[in-house]
């Protein structure tokens, strides 16, 4: 069981899919990539 710091004691099957996504190593780095891609001119 997998109990994240500041949800309250929720266990990891009980915080949303949005919750997961903001702590999760994927979601900041999908995050990053977003922010990368828009400092590119003309990419799309």
């Amino acid at each position: 069981v997998f109990i994240p710091d500041g949800f309250g004691g929720r266990t990891m099957a009980d915080i949303t899919e949005d919750e997961k996504n903001a702590i999760s190593h994927r979601g900041r780095a999908l995050r990053a990539m977003a922010e990368f891609l828009d400092t590119i001119p003309d990419l799309y």
